[in-house]
């Protein structure tokens, strides 16, 4: 629940609707009128994943189309492999694998642009601190370092500088090589790849009950949990992690990862989050209580959430037998 809030706290801006491919065009272009944003991610949580995944879906459709030079998705691949029936499966598979990483390193890791992010906060961080040199607290104006004017505010002070001393901020630097060099359209379509690539590996993960995946991506959603603010999530991730790699003996560790989910159904593909699991016990429990009514006691609720922990009794007994 918490990640797909996240995205649509970063990505989705009802105010960017005149955007061309932001998610609040896409949302009209499409007609799904059932999706609001983070506000009502809770209440309508299926159509709000179905279309941050039919979105990324569509992002790395169009990435693939322009990277092998195609028009549209029936027509033929300007760039392709000659004689790629008959071509070995392993051959065909390292072809494939090529493209898939070309199609990451241009369209999904931006190292170039997220890169000149670094430098250019520097900049602007060593020249904000310059200004703040100037002012003066005793008479409550800026001073300017070069002829000593003075200023009430620091815009008025930035003016001069640019004007009279030919300072350059970073932020007004609009040159045709910086707009080369940072592309803010696909630096955001990079950015809502790599979160909605991170949600789907993790929901894949939960399904089959992979650990390993599972541990693996806590530590990227602990990062983006921290961006967007949300501390209690950003804390249980690290006592999660905490929990595995420093707090449980290694046997408590192996089994802490790996039991992460519950299978209902049985088969591969059918497991769930167990905190989902218990917000569905929870439910099941008030619906049972409920039937009663004003016959409930103490004795008929504890009896009815015994029945409910019969899943958890056979796992801890299975494991005694080991």
């Amino acid at each position: 629940m918490k990640k797909i809030q996240i995205i649509y706290q970063q990505f989705y801006k009802s105010t960017s609707n005149i955007d061309k491919g932001s998610l609040s065009q896409l949302r009209n272009v499409i007609h799904r009128v059932d999706v609001q944003g983070a506000d009502r991610v809770v209440d309508s949580y299926r159509a709000h994943f179905a279309f941050i995944s039919d979105c990324l879906d569509a992002f790395l459709v169009g990435a693939c189309l322009h990277h092998l030079d195609m028009e549209n998705i029936e027509s033929e691949p300007k760039r392709k492999q000659v004689l790629f029936a008959a071509l070995s499966s392993d051959e065909k598979r390292q072809y494939i694998e090529q493209i898939a990483s070309e199609i990451e390193r241009n369209y999904i890791n931006l190292e170039k642009d997220l890169c000149s992010l670094n430098p250019r906060s520097q900049e602007m961080y060593l020249k904000e601190q310059q200004i703040q040199d100037m002012f003066d607290a005793d008479e409550m104006k800026f001073f300017c370092l070069h002829c000593r004017r003075s200023y009430k505010t620091r815009g008025n002070l930035k003016n001069h500088l640019k004007k009279e001393h030919e300072w350059q901020f970073p932020v007004e630097q609009n040159d045709d090589d910086d707009d080369k060099e940072l592309d803010r359209v696909a630096l955001y379509r990079a950015s809502f790849m790599k979160c909605a690539l991170l949600l789907r590996d993790t929901n894949d993960a939960y399904i089959l009950g992979d650990g390993n995946r599972i541990m693996d991506n806590s530590k990227f959603q602990m990062l983006l949990s921290g961006i967007s603010q949300h501390t209690k999530y950003q804390l249980w991730l690290f006592r999660f992690l905490a929990n595995f790699h420093c707090l449980l003996s290694p046997r408590d560790a192996y089994e802490y990862k790996w039991n992460c989910t519950t299978n209902l159904k049985g088969g591969n593909g059918h497991n769930i989050p167990n905190d989902n699991l218990v917000e569905i016990l929870v439910h099941r429990l008030k619906a049972k209580l409920q039937t009663q009514g004003a016959n409930v006691t103490y004795a008929s609720a504890r009896k009815a959430a015994l029945t409910l922990q019969i899943q958890d009794e056979i796992r801890l007994c299975s494991w005694e037998t080991v």
